[in-house]
């Protein structure tokens, strides 16, 4: 159950989601690119990959350190978790 004020935790996770819908679209796209032998659409869909890729890493190794602050900051008294 999300806590009241659970925006921050909504965010990480819509976040996460998004960088790996981008993965998969750019995995499409790049096979594609290969079909065709788009060499320099290759290139660029390849560096736009692993910059998704490396986001959904990043997005995914802060989240319990992300949830953990909010959930700590969230039995404060007097303290807006999500902010």
């Amino acid at each position: 159950m999300m806590l009241p004020g659970d925006e921050v935790i909504k965010v990480i996770i819509t976040a996460y989601v998004f960088a790996q819908f981008e993965v998969a679209c750019y995995t499409a796209l790049l096979t594609a690119a290969k079909r065709v032998g788009d060499h320099h659409a290759i290139h660029a869909l390849e560096a736009m990959l692993a910059e998704e890729r490396g986001m959904a890493d990043w997005l995914l190794h802060h989240q319990p350190t992300i949830v953990g602050q909010f959930l700590h900051r969230a039995v404060l008294p007097g303290v807006e978790a999500g902010k």
